[in-house]
Order: structure tokens, then C-alpha cells, then sequence
């Protein structure tokens, strides 16, 4: 037990040691600090329709990794939408809020880390294999709780 106490102790400390050096970078810092506030506002966020996707972006056919933030619906015709933030690759500082019809999301079982770490790394670390071709399944997702 003493010995998990001091690898956790020992451990946060590295941790802030080497999240302390990144602070003192100007350009990592900015990058960092950002990338590091994502993750932890997708990870503290446990809603069962937030999760790694796959849409077409930029053109029909090419797909890009995004984050299924939440579930709209479309006040004229009732149809499923989802609001998909697409991070740009090496920077996901900057990204793409797009709106679009569930139908064109391509579910993935992808962690955020892993889409984080191919994002990150212009895809060079990834999982060998992906879901590519398998659009999500409007039924399968749960819609939004109307607004009061």
C-alpha cells in the first residue's frame, strides 16, 4: 500500500513537472493548454451521444475524424441532427463545427485518446484498423431531451 501511495505521489508530481515545463514554452504552451482543455471537457462530459466519428469533410467520400458533441433536432421536418466538431489535424486548437443529418455520420470505436493521438500526429498513431464505410444508424442514437 505504501508503495501505491508513493507511485501515485511520485507520479502527479512528474506530471506537473513536465506539464510546468510545457507552460514555459510559448508555442506549446498555447497548443497544449488548449488541446488539454478539450480533452478534459470531452472526458468529463459521460453523455452517451458524445463520441469519435467519422464524416465526410471536405469533400463526399473523404473522411475526417470529428467529436459527436450533441444531438439536434430540426425544427421543420423533425429530422436527427448532429453537431460534429472536426478539429484540424497537428493544430485541433482550431477546428469545424458542423450541423449535419445523423444519416451522414459514420460511427467509430475509436477512445477520444486515440482519435487525440491520430489527430495529433497527422495519423501516423492509430489503431490498424477503422470503421470506414458503416454510416450510424439514426435509431440507434438517442435524441436530444426536448428544451423546456
Amino acid at each position: 500500500m505504501v508503495g501505491r501511495v508513493t507511485s501515485l505521489v511520485v507520479g502527479r508530481q512528474a506530471l506537473e513537472l513536465f506539464e510546468s515545463t510545457l507552460d514555459r514554452l510559448p508555442v506549446v504552451a498555447k497548443i497544449y493548454s488548449s488541446v488539454r482543455q478539450l480533452i478534459d471537457s470531452m472526458m468529463a462530459k459521460k453523455e452517451s451521444t458524445q463520441r469519435v466519428v467519422l464524416v465526410d469533410f471536405p469533400i463526399p467520400g473523404q473522411k475526417s475524424i470529428g467529436f459527436l458533441t450533441r444531438m439536434l433536432t430540426d425544427e421543420t421536418t423533425g429530422e436527427l441532427l448532429a453537431a460534429v466538431l472536426v478539429p484540424c489535424a497537428i493544430n485541433p486548437t482550431s477546428a469545424f463545427l458542423q450541423i449535419l443529418p445523423i444519416s451522414r455520420v459514420t460511427e467509430t470505436d475509436l477512445s477520444m485518446e486515440q482519435a487525440m493521438s491520430m489527430i495529433m500526429t497527422g495519423g501516423a498513431v492509430g489503431p490498424e484498423t477503422i470503421r470506414f464505410s458503416q454510416p450510424a444508424l439514426a435509431a440507434e442514437i438517442t435524441p436530444p431531451a426536448p428544451m423546456a
